[in-house]
């Protein structure tokens, strides 16, 4: 029988605790954004241009730096990284205290942080699992999907007060110090990575690389389908988060403060969802059924959320919470427990690939049909596009998920 006490051993303890410092900052900070650029620009165009111009580096740089974070210490990248980006943020902080708002500027920055964040992320996402003991995939994952929900539901009302009070600027500080704390606390994860190391990495090589990522991906159908379902449901939830912000900012009776609720309200589903999971462990030959299932309610939900009463919205965001965190549990430690972990960073540069590519375009495409159609209406658009993607590329394709998803990890 495994000891499951196990699960909290050195190094899992240690990558949990400064991924929830890093949340603590990083919640408010990108609650405040999208805000701060529609009230200073008054236009859903200029706030889907600014949040597509960040997601570029997100599109283009996973498949470009993947393979070199398959053959480097995954571990002195995120330590690197956190202590970069928290020196940004607090420089960044510091200097907004007297100057005025330049989209241009917010621009630049946000630019910088997201090329920063998808090399971070690749690295992250690779070495995650392997501080997860053996046996408790679910259970480490369970804990992972439950850290930004709770700092969300708990922090998001505080952000909202902290960004009309003082403003942008010492949210922007708060997570730069947060940044370098969780860098200092990440020096102590104690992983031996082995052979991944390489001296000389050469031009063929890398090419190769990237080869075999693609390669693994035809092969392996249920990854693949997976992986374009993400892309299409996060372009549908994209376009619905970013049509939130002019729904709330322009509403004759709503405001920031029902936003912020509003948000809470998922993250609390998030937080109840993920303590279920870390309590209950799903039986293997159901997974698939219950992750499809909740695909195409999430999507519905989404759909129809700006059509109904605001109590209703936080019920119905509660939901899509609870049912969100099940479902990204199911598929992570799925996924990732199934894919090789010397392909890891290299396949996952793909679905990162995917995810915001279709995030980039659904701020494109959601500053354009904002502009055109009712807010309600845009984000029905958006929803459908989500319930179209489930069925079509998860319940179509059941044989080839479910053997990924049906498993006992």
């Amino acid at each position: 029988m495994k000891n499951r006490s196990k699960l909290w051993d050195r190094n899992f303890t240690i990558i949990t605790i400064g991924t929830i410092i890093s949340a603590i900052g990083s919640i408010g900070l990108n609650f405040a954004l999208s805000i701060v650029v529609y009230n200073n620009t008054s236009s859903i165009m200029l706030t889907g241009i600014y949040n597509a111009v960040i997601i570029i580096p997100q599109v283009l740089f996973p498949v470009l730096v993947a393979p070199y974070i398959d053959r480097i210490s995954r571990k002195k990248i995120i330590v690197f990284l956190d202590y970069l980006l928290g020196a940004i943020y607090t420089i960044f902080g510091v200097y907004l205290i007297s100057t005025d708002f330049n989209y241009y500027l917010f621009i630049v920055v946000g630019f910088i942080a997201s090329t920063i964040g998808v090399i971070y992320s690749l690295a992250y996402n690779s070495l995650f699992p392997d501080l997860i003991p053996e046996g408790f995939a679910q259970k480490g994952y369970s804990v992972s999907v439950l850290i930004y929900p709770i700092i969300a539901a708990s922090f998001t009302p505080i952000a909202a007060i902290v960004y009309e009070s003082v403003g942008i600027e010492i949210l922007f500080i708060i997570e730069g110090v947060l940044l370098l704390i969780c860098a200092s606390v990440e020096l102590f994860i104690k992983y031996e990575e082995g052979n991944r190391i390489a001296d000389k990495y050469k031009l063929q090589e890398y090419f190769t690389d990237i080869k075999e990522g693609v390669l693994y991906l035809k092969k392996e159908k249920g990854i693949l389908f997976i992986y374009l379902y993400i892309a299409v449901t996060i372009f549908a939830s994209q376009g619905v988060s970013l049509l939130l912000v002019p729904f709330f900012q322009s509403h004759m009776v709503y405001n920031t403060t029902h936003y912020s609720l509003l948000l809470s309200a998922e993250t609390i589903g998030r937080t109840v969802g993920g303590v279920l999971h870390y309590m209950i462990k799903i039986p293997e030959g159901k997974r698939y059924a219950i992750a499809s299932k909740v695909y195409i309610i999430y999507d519905l939900l989404d759909g129809v959320l700006m059509f109904v009463a605001f109590p209703i919205m936080v019920i119905m965001r509660f939901i899509e919470g609870f049912l969100g965190v099940n479902s990204a549990n199911i598929r992570e430690s799925s996924v990732q427990s199934y894919i090789p972990k010397e392909k890891r960073a290299r396949v996952n540069s793909f679905f990162q690939l995917l995810v915001f590519g279709g995030m980039f375009l659904a701020n494109l495409v959601a500053g354009v049909l904002g502009e055109i159609f009712s807010l309600p209406i845009a984000g029905a658009v958006f929803g459908c596009c989500g319930v179209v993607g489930a069925l079509i590329l998860i319940c179509k394709n059941k044989i080839e998920i479910s053997k990924i998803y049906n498993r006992d990890i």
